[in-house]
């Protein structure tokens, strides 16, 4: 989903709600706006009111539990990669072409995430890994030292796995698209009951204009925060960038 799709769309369909809420009162008899009918509206648009920031609500909620948890899978890979590369240089022989390999996959793994052009496959990726964990299976420990570090290989290249297979096997988009369209229907509803009753001036329009704003940002921080490795708001790739520096120069 295009964010900036996402909100326009939405800010344009809440403000035509409100649009049609002005057109429609001009043609209100005097019992269509008495007391009593206006506490009806009242009453219905306020239970959709309370549904819709109930599910907006959730809808945050959900998008930001998602991009909290892959910000931590994203800090928990770097620190596997450092772990390990710091294990190797811990090994005699010198592990040179291992830890090579480790730090071109790292770099493509953060090409991967953060890159939106990149063209890495998800099994390519994987494949790099696999390839430096064989040479870790084949190695030939000499003493008690390199035996106790060739188990920490396989044990964190273990962790490192995980993780990856986190982080490449996301959803592309947790959030249904369907719900943004009910979401989008329930605020034009609103906007519309707000406007029905509403007289029809400057302060009027700007301020139903601004509210439907409001609510379009809304839904643009769910979508931007459904995606956490691209758009404008993303997941840090410092941490990333850190690590790759320190294997790939140490």
């Amino acid at each position: 989903m295009d964010s900036v799709k996402v909100t326009v769309i939405a800010f344009l369909v809440i403000c035509g709600g409100a649009a049609l809420g002005f057109a429609v009162r001009r043609f209100l008899r005097e019992h269509h706006v008495e007391p009593r009918t206006q506490d009806a509206v009242k009453v219905a648009t306020g239970v959709v009111a309370s549904m819709t920031a109930l599910v907006l609500g959730l809808l945050v909620a959900s998008a930001k539990g998602g991009f909290d948890t892959h910000a931590v899978e994203a800090r928990t890979f770097a620190v596997n990669v450092v772990l390990l590369d710091r294990s190797m240089r811990l090994y005699q022989p010198p592990l040179a072409e291992e830890r090579k390999a480790l730090a071109g996959f790292a770099r493509d793994m953060r090409d991967k995430l953060w890159n939106p052009n990149s063209t890495l496959a998800n099994d390519q990726l994987m494949h790099e890994l696999d390839l430096v964990r064989n040479r870790f299976r084949n190695l030939d420990p000499q003493t008690p030292q390199d035996r106790s570090l060739q188990g920490r290989y396989m044990s964190l290249s273990d962790a490192l796995v995980l993780a990856a297979e986190e982080l490449l096997l996301q959803e592309p988009y947790s959030v249904p698209i369907h719900m943004i369209v009910v979401v989008d229907i329930w605020l034009a509803i609103t906007f519309f009951a707000f406007a029905l009753f509403a007289p029809f001036n400057l302060v009027s329009a700007v301020s139903l204009a601004v509210g439907a704003g409001a609510v379009a940002l809304a839904l643009f921080m769910i979508v931007e925060m459904d995606s956490p490795f691209q758009g404008f708001i993303v997941v840090s790739p410092a941490t990333m960038d850190e690590a790759v520096q320190e294997i790939s120069g140490a």
